[in-house]
């Protein structure tokens, strides 16, 4: 009987640990405040078998004084609302006020696809600091 006690008690230990530790994660993964400052302008899909591409514009309504590389998503649904597929991509030195091509690459169920929603997912600064020597290029 001790044995049993004393195994649900590790048992709960370890849940009540694993709850909290999934909480700190979650906690950690908030999205970053700036990426409210970016609006996707413009977007359209080229779909080629289950291959999906996206071209739009990404404007960049923040005050910063150094550009970003602003990673998107485009997540496409069929008419019912469900998620058939993705893409990827990249806007790259998005200054303040400026607007900027991009171009994401995925798959898609194209006898399914509906519509698409395309949403910056994370930024890079790309702050250019003066008086530091510019790398060399990388010769192949």
């Amino acid at each position: 009987m001790r044995y049993l006690f004393s195994l649900i008690c590790c048992l709960f230990l370890f849940v009540a640990m694993m709850l909290t530790a999934c909480d700190a994660q979650q906690q950690s993964q908030q999205p970053d405040s700036r990426l409210k400052s970016f609006h996707v302008l413009s977007a359209r899909i080229i779909i080629l078998d289950t291959q999906a591409e996206v071209d739009g514009t990404v404007q960049n309504r923040g005050k910063d004084r150094y550009p970003y590389d602003v990673s998107l998503v485009a997540t496409f649904y069929d008419s019912s609302g469900n998620v058939i597929g993705q893409a990827q991509g990249t806007a790259e030195d998005v200054w303040s006020g400026m607007i900027r091509p991009f171009v994401l690459m995925g798959q898609v169920d194209s006898t399914k696809y509906s519509r698409m929603v395309v949403v910056p997912v994370s930024l890079r600064e790309r702050r250019y600091e003066k008086n530091l020597p510019s790398p060399p290029p990388v010769v192949p």
